[in-house]
């Protein structure tokens, strides 16, 4: 994906904030493997985080707020399972 130099970066710190959760909850969601830092610096391995990772987040408390786990969250996520077979167990949950 290209990232044009001139764009906004935020920290952790920042990302966290704009977008209404904690750093750990933001730790938490990068392992899973839903988000993931638009750049790291080499020697401090500071993450640096984008206005395409901040709708990453709300995807994901989006998800989240509908009940799903973090592992069926990067299940659908990243298409590992046929969807419909995952919205139908989704659906039966609810049923």
């Amino acid at each position: 994906m290209f990232f044009p130099e001139d764009q906004q970066l935020f920290t952790v710190s920042e990302l966290a904030r704009a977008c209404g959760v904690s750093r750990a909850t933001l730790i938490r969601i990068e392992e899973c493997g839903v988000l993931t830092p638009c750049r790291i610096n080499p020697e401090t391995g500071y993450r640096y985080y984008n206005a395409y990772n901040a709708a990453q987040v709300g995807q994901y408390l989006l998800l989240q707020s509908l009940g799903l786990t973090r592992e069926e969250i990067a299940e659908f996520y990243y298409q590992k399972a046929d969807n419909t077979a995952f919205l139908k167990a989704q659906q039966e949950k609810l049923d």
